[in-house]
């Protein structure tokens, strides 16, 4: 995908471990409500929020988002931040508004375009307050919310930190089904071989078990 061409376009971050289909599907639902151009999924090297919860090494994650994205021409894969990370003195995690900047630069953004939405789950946003540079994050590239168990739109909007506006972030909230699967739980499942397969796609699946991913 050729974001220089794009007017609007997604930037969904995460660790991704793994990538299930609600990554995939949720993601092109809130693409085709905003009427966005794509989507640009970015594997974190590790989340501040997440700094011991990375189990699969980047490279596996990446792999498995190549196969889990292969056929969808509507989404892009980001490795700038894993990039970062192998670069000296980096910090050990990564920070979205380093993220947004740097993509920015890269895309040459012209008369305001492409224009960046970052796509967060509810669970992210009640503590949006805690991400650096929030403000700026907002700025450059506006929140879009999916609303995620165990918030409904009135306990996500009561949820918010105090000095966050409700009536803006309602705005934000993209409302597109729920699918509840848990990375956390999958992993698991994983490692007893209990796992819902419905959540992997079939090509992801096949290399965890080819790789040994999440047995120890």
């Amino acid at each position: 995908m050729d974001l220089s061409n794009c007017k609007k376009v997604i930037l969904f971050g995460g660790t991704f471990d793994p990538p299930h289909v609600a990554h995939v599907a949720l993601a092109r639902e809130v693409m085709q409500a905003v009427g966005a151009d794509g989507v640009v999924y970015i594997p974190a090297a590790a989340s501040p929020f997440k700094r011991d919860e990375v189990h699969a090494p980047p490279e596996q994650r990446l792999a498995m988002m190549r196969l889990a994205l292969q056929d969808e021409s509507w989404a892009s894969i980001s490795t700038l931040e894993l990039d970062c990370a192998k670069q000296p003195g980096f910090e050990g995690v990564s920070y979205t508004i380093d993220t947004v900047r740097a993509l920015r630069e890269r895309v040459g953004q012209r008369n305001g375009q492409p224009v960046f939405r970052l796509l967060i789950g509810s669970d992210q946003a009640v503590m949006f307050d805690r991400w650096r540079e929030y403000r700026a994050i907002e700025q450059l590239a506006e929140p879009l919310v999916m609303l995620r168990p165990p918030h409904d739109e009135k306990a996500f909007l009561d949820a918010l930190p105090r000095d966050f506006d409700p009536s803006t972030w309602a705005r934000r909230i993209v409302h597109v089904r729920t699918m509840d699967i848990s990375s956390t739980e999958l992993r698991a499942r994983l490692r007893t071989a209990e796992a819902d397969y419905r959540w992997l796609h079939p090509r992801v699946l096949a290399y965890i078990r080819e790789h040994g991913c999440y047995r120890g």
